[in-house]
């Protein structure tokens, strides 16, 4: 089963938090990813437009979500871990 939809607006907002305020989100065993203004933090919002099974007819929806993330080093490379996800619609927060 494959969901397909259109990201048909993103907007990523970024900064950087003390480490000490950013590691009370990010378990221990996780390294943050640090620079000279701190651990960064970012915040993207989409929209997805049409979301359905793919290759299946039937109702598409759309929905917006706000995922807050902090900046770690996993495996050597950047990476994020997602802190929350608030969603606006009740059947993808369900899923």
């Amino acid at each position: 089963m494959e969901l397909r939809g259109e990201e048909s607006l993103s907007l990523e907002l970024a900064g950087a938090l003390p480490a000490a305020d950013a590691r009370r989100h990010v378990p221990g065993r996780l390294a943050l990813e640090e620079t000279a203004g701190g651990v960064v933090v970012s915040l993207l919002l989409f929209q997805m437009r049409g979301l359905g099974l793919r290759g299946i007819p039937g109702p598409s929806f759309d929905y917006s979500e706000a995922l807050w993330r902090v900046g770690i080093i996993l495996h050597g490379q950047p990476a994020w871990f997602a802190v929350a996800c608030d969603l606006d619609h009740p059947l993808v927060r369900t899923l």
